[in-house]
């Protein structure tokens, strides 16, 4: 299946660091209390929420989008003919902004899922799903 956007597209990858003991031990974290109070906190929760969705949904193929109208996504994945985007934000209520709409459409998107650290599931919008981190931990 192939994605075919008519935007410019950003070439610079994004950095995911998939292993948050590697992160940590590279910024100098050695506890709970530096975590959180990092500022790179969110970019530490993000890479470990990223690899909880991947590990549970073994994609075929994933990709982190962005375009020069600074609307991006933070994981893109092809399950089972699907086009899935994954939006990741450690907000207490995630909301639907207008950069989500706009990747909706322009990558046709058959879902997209808002990952947050809180507890409850919900639809924001058809085929929009707030879904908690938790829905992904595997044992």
């Amino acid at each position: 299946m192939s994605i075919i956007v008519g935007k410019r597209l950003v070439k610079t990858p994004k950095i995911y660091f998939r292993d948050s003991d590697i992160l940590h031990a590279l910024i100098g974290i050695y506890s709970a209390a530096d975590l959180f109070t990092h500022p790179k906190l969110g970019a530490s929760w993000e890479g470990f929420a990223l690899e909880e969705v991947l590990r549970a949904h073994p994609s075929e193929e994933a990709y982190f989008y962005a375009v020069h109208s600074s609307c991006e996504l933070d994981l893109l994945m092809l399950l089972n003919r699907k086009k899935i985007g994954v939006e990741f934000t450690r907000a207490d209520a995630p909301a639907l902004t207008r950069s989500i709409r706009i990747v909706m459409e322009d990558l046709n998107l058959d879902e997209l899922w808002i990952v947050y650290p809180g507890k409850r599931t919900c639809e924001l919008e058809k085929n929009i799903v707030v879904r908690p981190l938790e829905d992904f931990l595997i044992g």
